[in-house]
């Protein structure tokens, strides 16, 4: 259908009021309740008038490659891309015939909206968005490592611990900023040329205080196994809809710690139907078949486990970053490849050489000292650093 010239006057005439609000959204940086209704109101306009902020960085000349994409995501096909002669990720949301467009450009807007304003050493960059060779696509960085499961099987020499401790400093910058992720487990967490660890995936993030219902929490397939029980039956905890919070980030990452020690999916051997009859039944994953080698000691274990606890006993993403960065310390985890590993996929002589310096480091601080830990345990039980 052919926009009448009024329409096209009044799409004309919000470009500089969805360029303002952009604007003073972004500026917001202390007043998160507000930045929070601004923002929705924001996604609400470009959302009803078809208009991308002109905050939003666009990419040119993006040129994709292959015949199809390079992966699949929950609701996106992840597409290679070069720009400028730099390999990138491109995700278009996937379009389905019973999915109205509207919804397709809510679920790009609201994504845009949280992930071009989070800048973070363990965050995917985002290099901005591309229109015109997708209807709707965001451009990131490639990460030829792939997922944080992906490598590990390519690395199992790899310090557990480490990685764990760069996706918790990442949902902690995020949490600091009233933003809680939403969709935690290993597919979304990447890995850079570094070999550390990065958020990806923010589609189902959302801006704190938020009522506003997690509608795509059960969209991706095996997403119940890292859901917390409040977001499976919410009635039963005192809620009357699915709303994602800081507590259920905490619980999914407990969760991909699990993935990350195991090697197996939470639940694994469970259908779906199961895993929900097991999470509300009070069931949670046993304790994995490793030993300290991989960084499972018991305090790291008997945190995971009160991360799986009620929603206010669980620990806070600040004092799960401390007690990592202690145990990481005091254990003298090594950041390590084997040698046999510098021949995988995607591995290069810089990055070996990178991770033998920082094992040196690490033995080196470990002869000095070896710090007490912030968060205190008695009893197996964390005294401080828990939600109130």
């Amino acid at each position: 259908m052919v926009a009448s010239s009024a329409d096209s006057g009044e799409h004309h005439l919000m470009f500089p009021t969805v360029d303002v609000m952009g604007k003073v959204s972004s500026s917001l940086t202390t007043d998160a309740g507000l930045r929070w209704k601004c923002s929705l109101t924001l996604d609400d306009v470009c959302n009803a008038h078809d208009i991308p902020p002109t905050s939003y960085p666009r990419v040119n000349s993006l040129a994709v490659s292959g015949d199809g994409p390079a992966g699949y995501g929950g609701s996106a096909d992840i597409w290679r891309g070069e720009v400028g002669g730099c390999p990138v990720a491109v995700k278009v949301i996937r379009r389905y015939s019973t999915v109205p467009i509207a919804r397709a450009r809510e679920q790009f807007y609201q994504e845009v909206l949280v992930w071009e304003r989070l800048t973070h050493p363990n965050i995917l960059p985002f290099l901005g968005i591309d229109t015109e060779i997708f209807p709707l696509a965001m451009i990131s960085v490639w990460m030829r490592h792939g997922n944080l499961r992906e490598y590990l099987v390519c690395f199992p020499s790899a310090s557990r611990l480490n990685l764990i401790l760069d996706a918790s400093k990442g949902l902690e910058y995020m949490h600091a900023l009233g933003y809680v992720h939403g969709d935690l487990k290993s597919s979304n967490v990447l890995i850079d040329d570094n070999h550390s660890a990065r958020l990806a995936d923010f589609g189902s993030s959302a801006i704190l205080p938020s009522s506003k219902p997690d509608v795509s929490a059960f969209s991706n397939a095996f997403a119940v196994r890292w859901l917390a029980p409040e977001l499976i039956l919410p009635e039963e905890f005192g809620f009357s809809a699915r709303v994602c919070s800081k507590q259920s980030d905490v619980y999914a990452l407990a969760m991909l710690m699990y993935e990350a020690f195991s090697g197996l999916f939470p639940f694994e051997g469970y259908r779906d139907e199961g895993v929900i009859l097991q999470v509300i039944s009070g069931a949670r994953p046993d304790r994995p078949h490793v030993g300290p080698e991989r960084g499972l000691t018991d305090g790291v274990w008997a945190m995971m486990q009160e991360c799986w606890d009620s929603g206010d006993r669980r620990w806070t993403i600040s004092s799960i970053v401390s007690h990592l960065e202690w145990s990481i310390a005091s254990t003298g985890e090594m950041v390590g490849l084997d040698e046999h590993e510098s021949g995988c996929a995607g591995a290069s002589e810089p990055g070996v050489a990178r991770q033998r310096f920082r094992n040196k480091l690490l033995r080196g601080l470990k002869q000095l000292f070896c710090p007490s830990p912030i968060v205190t345990m008695k009893g197996g039980r964390s005294q401080k650093g828990r939600f109130s």
